[in-house]
């Protein structure tokens, strides 16, 4: 059922809204599709349309680059000189591999904290590498920083739990360029991930069975090692 807020590009399937807008003819050439469209995993209205207006800002702020890029194209044809200028071939990423990179993080953080702030940032630093490779600090495009947030959510994971690696990445990242003196990475920064349903989309989490947790524990006593 579509709503009457047509700005909102908003429609509902089994009570959860979704995205959904047409691609304009003038950029479809760039899309492999000729709509967007995908779940915003929530079914609170405001909520939804909190994260649809942010969508459609950077979707609109592509739109125009690609705009001008083809005007660009278009009129240089009636000139003589390029107005495009003559293409520079960009920088090499600097910055040290993400692995190092997190070594100097917890050198500098981890000794301080409990052994499962180094777990937790070596999982993500694990997941980053796996999804891209292990690049310079500075190589990482915000394209794989999706990569690595839509694997994690496809794998069933939290959204607060996709936020917190995330968020991991980003502090790691950001540390190591201050200490080493370079330009800060911003393809960490402000990633859009779909709000977690809550009140009435879940179902009220059933409470462990006593005889479980007996169990557990007597396992527990029966191994007795220092983990447990």
């Amino acid at each position: 059922m579509w709503l009457t807020n047509q700005s909102s590009y908003l429609f509902q399937k089994r009570g959860v809204y979704y995205y959904s807008r047409r691609v304009p003819k003038d950029v479809s050439g760039f899309f492999q599709r000729e709509r967007i469209v995908f779940s915003l995993r929530t079914s609170h209205k405001a909520k939804a349309q909190k994260i649809a207006s942010r969508v459609s800002l950077k979707l609109e702020d592509q739109w125009q680059g690609l705009r001008w890029q083809h005007c660009e194209q278009v009129l240089e044809r009636f000139t003589s000189v390029p107005l495009v200028a003559p293409t520079v071939e960009p920088a090499a990423p600097t910055g040290p591999l993400l692995s190092k990179a997190m070594e100097i993080y917890l050198a500098a953080k981890g000794a301080i904290r409990p052994k499962t702030f180094t777990q937790a940032v070596q999982r993500a630093v694990a997941n980053l590498v796996q999804q891209t490779s292990d690049l310079p600090i500075g190589a990482y495009k915000r394209a794989q920083v999706n990569k690595l947030r839509d694997h994690l959510q496809a794998s069933g994971l939290a959204p607060a739990s996709v936020r917190r690696q995330l968020t991991t990445l980003s502090a790691l990242v950001n540390f190591a360029s201050k200490e080493l003196g370079l330009e800060p990475n911003a393809a960490f920064s402000g990633v859009i991930i779909a709000e977690a349903q809550t009140d009435g989309d879940t179902q009220k989490r059933r409470s462990i069975p006593l005889e479980t947790i007996r169990a557990v524990q007597h396992k527990c006593i029966k191994v007795d090692d220092e983990a447990r």
